[in-house]
């Protein structure tokens, strides 16, 4: 909820909103108002779109009725290069019952090639030849019933003119195609012509299913077909081959005057939207009855594609005017995002600036007091970082009296009970390694390798003074032990396993692994001791003051601070407390390759 009053409130969501109330709306109510008032417009579009259909189905079945005289014009051609109108007596000669065999493939080969092969061709001529695709197709019995059919003796009569028939039945006693015997055909004859043009040779006849004209169409639930033809004799036959009645003589007047405009027609009750396309090579029109409801239906559907193009038009509009904005007033969250980097006390932020304009000119003022008050804070840090730095020389010269008591004897001891000076001058040596890392080395820093062995050198005079019920483990990786830490980083820690251990024989453990990041790295001091009770702990943790190492003179509260002083407030010391393992120190530590300079 608070995001949205956010936004509502915030420059940008004000912005957006004056966008869409004083643009976006009106525009839409501008449309929204033209598009009802556009209905005609929109119907004559769907009925032009229709016609177009219409159109390109008619011009569809007057391909395939060019196909079918094509046919008629390659199987003239076939028998006249055959000549055989001449081959009397080819059933006993083969040579000339070669010619019939090849006329024969010539009459599928043509099928195949330009038509269906649910179609059928037929050839007779004047010698009882008689030639077909049709499967079944007896040349002896067949060619006298042929010859009796209608459209045989009206080609005869027209000499070469094609005879059309929209509504063949084939008989099936002549054979059957594919298309089965119950199948309507529309078929073209035509009489073949001897070299003088006066006399006929014989008759080419061929058949195209009725179905094949119009395409498997789907079953309509309407009382009226979607599609029907309309012959020269003006009947209506549907697209199953069936002579359509239901017709009043008015309805058929009406259908058959022409019109420019939108066809409207009615019929059992319903209306119709009605076009119509010519086809002129069968001197035939093609019709489509389409439902009115479904012409809303498409009416609708151009409406709400127009509506969908509209409104994502604009929603591309808004997308683009949010971009602009956001990129337009990116600045001013930056400065705000700033603002509020610099109130949480980061002042190393800048405000990325681009152009001159007002924001610009806010961008680079508050950049410059950014950076007066980075200075300023330098020089705090600074002074504070010389007053830690004198705080810890001077702890560094501090030498315990009871540490060096007590390591003195240690030595005073052996050297009376040994019988050698050799573990004597070892124990010397190594007071003399660790009294010198301590006192006369003045770096702020060192290598971990560095630390880890001063740490050995300290463990080795403390294992004396235990007489070795104190032992240490290390396991550090060894790409780690170049990288630069701070001195005395882990001595206190290792000296506070000593004190609050609380058991004989004591093991310290210190291992070390990268972080994820591999930015940095976390070290690990535990020792197998009693631990410290839980309040004493709290305590620890809350104060880590310097009297919690007796012996260093560097308390583990001094590391810490030091270590966040150098490295940041994300860096420093972490105590817990395991019930079986005694206590564990963490140190979260940067990786630094290279020496840092103060």
């Amino acid at each position: 909820m608070k995001g949205i009053k956010h936004i509502i409130h915030s420059i940008r969501g004000k912005l957006i909103f004056t966008f869409i109330i004083l643009i976006v709306v009106p525009i839409l109510l501008i449309f929204l108002s033209y598009t009802y008032s556009s209905k005609s417009l929109l119907e004559k579009e769907v009925y032009d779109t229709n016609q177009e259909l219409v159109e390109s189905k008619a011009k569809g079945i007057d391909d395939l009725v060019g196909k079918m005289v094509k046919a008629t014009a390659f199987v003239e051609s076939d028998v006249k290069q055959s000549d055989i109108s001449n081959l009397s007596n080819w059933k006993k000669d083969y040579q000339s019952y070669s010619v019939i065999k090849r006329v024969q493939t010539s009459l599928v080969t043509i099928r195949d090639l330009l038509l269906d092969s649910r179609a059928f061709l037929i050839y007779l001529d004047n010698n009882q030849l008689a030639l077909s695709t049709l499967y079944d197709f007896n040349i002896d019995n067949n060619y006298a019933n042929l010859i009796q059919e209608p459209w045989y003796i009206a080609a005869n009569k027209q000499m070469g003119y094609p005879i059309w028939t929209l509504l063949y039945k084939l008989n099936p006693q002549f054979g059957y195609s594919d298309a089965g015997t119950s199948s309507s055909y529309v078929t073209i004859s035509r009489a073949v012509r001897d070299a003088t043009g006066s006399k006929s040779t014989g008759v080419i006849s061929v058949g195209v299913p009725w179905d094949v004209f119009f395409g498997k169409r789907e079953s309509s639930s309407q009382s009226l077909p979607d599609m029907m033809m309309r012959d020269h004799e003006g009947r209506f036959i549907d697209t199953k081959g069936n002579v359509f009645t239901d017709f009043t003589d008015e309805q058929l007047s009406e259908l058959n005057q022409a019109k420019d405009q939108v066809m409207r027609f009615n019929h059992d009750g319903n209306t119709y939207l009605v076009n119509e396309a010519k086809v002129s090579l069968l001197s035939v029109s093609l019709l489509t009855f389409i439902p009115n409801d479904q012409f809303t239906g498409q009416l609708n559907k151009s409406k709400t594609k127009s509506i969908l193009s509209i409104l994502l038009l604009f929603s591309a509009a808004i997308l683009l005017f949010i971009y602009f904005l956001l990129r337009f007033t990116k600045p001013i969250y930056s400065l705000l995002h700033s603002m509020g980097l610099v109130g949480t006390g980061d002042f190393k932020t800048v405000v990325q600036v681009k152009g001159r304009d007002e924001i610009s000119l806010l961008g680079n003022s508050f950049n410059r007091m950014t950076a007066k008050l980075q200075e300023l804070m330098s020089h705090v840090v600074e002074e504070q970082r010389k007053k830690e730095e004198a705080h810890f020389q001077a702890l560094q010269a501090q030498i315990n009296p009871h540490f060096l008591f007590n390591t003195l004897n240690s030595i005073k001891l052996m050297a009376m009970l040994s019988n050698t000076n050799q573990n004597v001058s070892d124990m010397i040596t190594a007071l003399g390694k660790l009294l010198e890392f301590s006192m006369k080395q003045q770096h702020h820093y060192v290598t971990l390798r560095q630390e880890l062995e001063y740490l050995e050198l300290y463990m080795y005079l403390q294992k004396i003074r235990y007489h070795d019920n104190i032992s240490i483990a290390m396991d550090v990786p060894e790409d780690l032990l170049d990288s630069y830490v701070l001195k005395f980083s882990l001595q206190p820690l290792v000296e506070n396993s000593l004190i609050h251990g609380g058991r004989l024989p004591l093991h310290i453990q210190i291992s070390a692994h990268w972080q994820p990041n591999r930015l940095g790295y976390t070290i690990s001091i535990q020792d197998n001791g009693k631990g410290v009770a839980p309040e004493e702990l709290i305590r620890i943790q809350e104060g880590m003051t310097p009297s919690h190492a007796k012996y260093s003179g560097i308390g583990i509260g001094n590391v810490d601070q030091r270590i966040k002083l150098y490295f940041g407030v994300s860096y420093g010391i972490s105590l817990h407390q395991h019930e079986e393992c005694g206590l564990e120190a963490r140190i979260q530590l940067p990786y630094i390759q290279k020496e840092p300079t103060l």
